[in-house]
């Protein structure tokens, strides 16, 4: 089932950054805990799956760091 779904990259990093923004995030590892928190939820509610490589696209979006602070 989830793999008709598309993942917008850069959407993921929208919605990541408005959280970070209500949550105010100010240092790198709060950035990355909010990071794994956001693909667990994924995960679970099946927006993503495993076979989506999670860790990847998760660490992808953390190596952005410099780009939100």
């Amino acid at each position: 089932m989830t793999e008709n779904l598309q993942f917008d990259r850069e959407q993921v990093w929208s919605e990541i950054v408005e959280r970070a923004r209500e949550q105010a995030v100010t240092n790198q590892e709060a950035f990355h805990e909010l990071v794994d928190d956001y693909f667990m939820e994924r995960l679970e509610v099946g927006e993503l799956d495993e076979d989506q490589n999670v860790q990847e696209l998760a660490a992808e979006v953390k190596g952005r760091w410099e780009d939100f602070k």
